[in-house]
């Protein structure tokens, strides 16, 4: 089974979450998935590439963007699948990961507040 660059989407709320988006460093729009065919040594694969952000507090929208893969129309079962391969590359250059005075700085309301630990 093959999937097809139509059957990979994704989500974004960066796009209508303003508190979140102030601390992203590069615009909203640039977190869009990009998809590409790719033929190497005469194997066809796909190349996934997006920015994903993941918060550290807050469960609301807990994962702000992802991917998805969609294969419902298919109506395939667990049965029917072999294996599924992937492979993660992360740009660590262009990776923010806050510092604990930063988290805490950020989330100074919630936390007075006692929603967060």
């Amino acid at each position: 089974m093959t999937i097809h660059l139509n059957e990979i989407s994704g989500w974004n709320h960066l796009k209508t979450d303003v508190k979140v988006q102030k601390t992203m460093n590069i615009p909203p729009a640039d977190y869009k998935i990009v998809t590409t065919q790719v033929i190497d040594n005469n194997k066809s694969s796909i190349n996934v590439s997006t920015v994903l952000v993941r918060k550290i507090a807050n469960w609301h929208q807990q994962h702000t963007n992802g991917i998805k893969i969609g294969l419902v129309e298919r109506e395939l079962s667990f049965a029917q699948l072999k294996g599924f391969n992937f492979a993660f590359t992360i740009n660590h250059l262009n990776s923010v990961l806050p510092s604990i005075n930063q988290g805490q700085d950020f989330y100074l309301k919630e936390i007075k507040a006692v929603n967060i630990k």
